[in-house]
């Protein structure tokens, strides 16, 4: 047989496309608040607990009560995608790359939408009047796993998820409320290894988010109510494919959104730090 036959050799390729391992979207849009907001900084007003006054008296004045009234505010920021799909490359392919590029390319914005909402969960809310006063999560909002001995070296169990529970009890939270927790495949095999949950209890762990990572051996996770947080879109994420003149007429995917999030409440938010070591 001839040497050069291998010129007569073809490629093949597979007519479909796999999108590799990655989080698809937002994991934790869903699980608070949503709001529609018009302007690049909106306010949230919040009312506060007041105590009622005894009467003591007949005809007496009313009494004047100092209600209190605080505000939140929320700023958003744009986030955007964009690549090019040459035409040649188009010609030269078996698919039409388009719908796995715009899948990708919402999977990115939604991810960055988490990424705000983690901000915001753990990092500063702002308040005041022009909402420039940062207000931290405060330490007694914070815990850290601990085993009913020691807080070293503990990652999340159950005796931690009970804790949690109390502070939004203590807090006077309501108990309607939806509450979640956010956490890694590591914090939930840390706890579905606890005696205490069962193989009944296996369908309710599951993760509504992820934590983040504070130094070596260590993750902040958090625990919420629905309403504790707020994500304010201005728009739908922005979704267009155009061809570009200016690029050789090659066809642009483009994604783009307007969001931000802001803490609505201290009180309805629990930072966990867990052990991964």
């Amino acid at each position: 047989m001839s040497i050069t036959v291998d010129t007569a050799f073809i490629n093949t390729y597979k007519s479909n496309v796999i999108m590799l391992a990655q989080q698809k979207g937002s994991r934790l849009k869903q699980y608070v608040r949503n709001e529609r907001q018009s302007s690049e900084v909106d306010f949230y007003e919040r009312i506060g607990a007041v105590e009622a006054q005894d009467v003591t008296n007949r005809h007496g004045d009313t009494p004047i009560m100092n209600t209190p009234h605080s505000r939140r505010a929320v700023s958003m920021t744009d986030c955007e995608y964009g690549d090019l799909i040459d035409k040649v490359d188009r010609l030269r392919m078996l698919i039409d790359p388009q719908g796995p590029y715009t899948m990708a390319a919402v999977n990115a914005i939604g991810r960055k939408t988490d990424d705000k909402i983690i901000a915001a969960m753990l990092g500063n809310a702002y308040s005041g009047k022009d909402g420039t006063t940062a207000v931290a999560l405060p330490a007694s909002q914070k815990i850290a796993a601990f085993d009913g001995v020691t807080t070293t070296g503990v990652g999340l169990n159950v005796k931690t998820l009970i804790a949690v529970a109390k502070k939004f009890e203590d807090n006077d939270v309501d108990d309607s409320l939806a509450r979640y927790f956010a956490y890694t495949s590591y914090q939930k095999q840390d706890l579905l290894n606890q005696t205490e949950v069962t193989n009944a209890d296996y369908a309710s762990v599951k993760a509504a988010g992820t934590g983040t990572i504070t130094a070596a051996k260590s993750r902040r996770c958090f625990a919420w109510c629905e309403d504790g947080l707020v994500l304010a879109e201005g728009i739908d994420p922005f979704v267009r494919i155009a061809e570009r003149t200016d690029k050789r007429f090659s066809m642009q995917v483009y994604v783009a959104a307007s969001n931000g999030a802001g803490r609505l409440e201290e009180e309805k938010v629990v930072e966990v730090d867990c052990s991964e070591g």
